[in-house]
């Protein structure tokens, strides 16, 4: 969000802020969601392996949303299909709440789905900040400032999800009224933001041209594989952890603690990770993080103490937001102009398709393989992203 000072800012970077705080609440909408779902999906599901569930469906919904979205921008410009997206996850929010109070899993289902409208969309709100900088050299940090906007949540999610769990009559369907009151500020905020001319997305470029300079780019790869890894791994073990809390007999208010610093350590280091970049490289950045998320997933292996949680969710998310926003600077350096439509929707429909896995097998493992094996797997999404160790680094880097 907005730092107190934000008036002092050149005008030229409204824009950039305006973002910042569309996912600022948008983060704090999806992350009471994501306290919650898993516990809400277990309560309602016929089998606790089905908990996740609802949490994949998100993610397919997001996958093809991040995909049809860049149609969009070329043809009507960003502001109406942010706004539409968010529109989307106040329906899902409100459906949800309908879908508990009826005790349908079916219908909770659907509901979460439908929020991966908003979560699809949203993905976009970096990238277009980076397209909004008022200079080539302010990317890195306007994306990162965007990533700032998470701050938020993890300051207000969490609890707020795990205290209006029972606002409502019945069990966590206020949790889902608040995400739904929350995105309605989101849609408020994106009816303020004006995309300035010059930043419009030229018309698309057909697919092959995309597609062959992806597979010519080592560095467009390697952009991919570190948003793919990245927001795997985190989205396993986020979704997973609540679980394995709640199911080694700690409280739930010890789940949402817990979720509350993964989300710290998800955005506070967004105040210095465009910093890095911009002197280290996106590269290297984004290595680091998967090196830091690879050791906090060792610390997971260590047991499972409140202290342990917190300390490997901690590091978790701050691996993701080194490993995700060098990824996402790399992309953004990477991809030429004729084709960058068609590279964005590439990198993020592949990543959500990965998170959808992801946050479906989070509760399969957890239930078959426990805490210990949601963290080796964990580990195992990261290795591939390690490849640019055994090779040259990318000039763009």
């Amino acid at each position: 969000m907005p730092p107190p000072n934000a008036s002092a800012l050149p005008a030229s970077w409204t824009p950039v802020w305006l973002l910042a705080l569309s996912q600022a609440l948008f983060f704090v909408a999806l992350s009471i969601v994501f306290t919650v779902s898993g516990l809400a999906g277990a309560w309602l599901a016929p089998t606790p392996a089905l908990a996740t569930l609802p949490l994949a469906l998100t993610g397919v919904l997001t996958a093809c949303s991040a995909f049809l979205a860049v149609k969009g921008f070329a043809r009507f410009g960003r502001r109406p299909v942010f706004i539409g997206g968010a529109l989307g996850g106040v329906a899902g929010a409100a459906l949800a709440v309908v879908a508990i109070q009826a005790g349908s899993f079916l219908g909770f289902c659907l509901a979460t789905g439908l929020m991966g409208l908003f979560q699809g969309v949203a993905q976009y709100y970096r990238l277009a900040a980076a397209e909004v900088a008022p200079t080539e050299a302010d990317r890195p940090r306007a994306l990162a400032r965007v990533m700032l906007g998470g701050l938020a949540a993890a300051c207000l999610g969490p609890h707020l999800g795990a205290l209006a769990k029972d606002l409502l009559t019945v069990p966590f369907a206020g949790s889902y009224a608040l995400s739904a009151a929350v995105s309605v500020l989101a849609v408020l905020v994106l009816l303020a933001w004006r995309e300035p001319a010059a930043a419009r997305m030229p018309p698309l470029s057909p697919w092959a041209p995309a597609l062959r300079e992806f597979a010519a780019s080592p560095a467009l790869r390697r952009a991919l594989a570190f948003c793919v890894a990245a927001f795997g791994m985190m989205v396993l073990t986020m979704n997973a952890a609540p679980l394995a809390i709640v199911g080694c007999g700690l409280p739930v208010g010890v789940a949402a603690s817990v979720v509350q610093w993964h989300l710290v350590g998800m955005f506070a280091p967004s105040f210095f990770t465009g910093n890095l970049v911009a002197r280290f490289g996106a590269q290297r950045v984004a290595l680091a993080g998967c090196g830091i998320a690879i050791a906090s997933c060792a610390v997971a292996l260590a047991g499972q103490s409140a202290a342990l949680f917190h300390a490997a969710l901690t590091g978790v998310g701050l691996g993701w937001n080194f490993a995700y926003i060098g990824g996402s600077a790399l992309l953004v350096e990477a991809a030429s102009a004729a084709n960058r439509g068609r590279l964005q929707s590439l990198n993020e429909t592949a990543t959500f398709v990965i998170v959808t896995l992801a946050s479906f097998f989070a509760g399969v493992a957890q239930d078959r393989l426990g805490w210990n094996g949601v963290a080796v797997l964990g580990i195992v999404l990261l290795l591939p992203a390690l490849r640019p160790l055994l090779s040259r680094p990318a000039r763009a880097a």
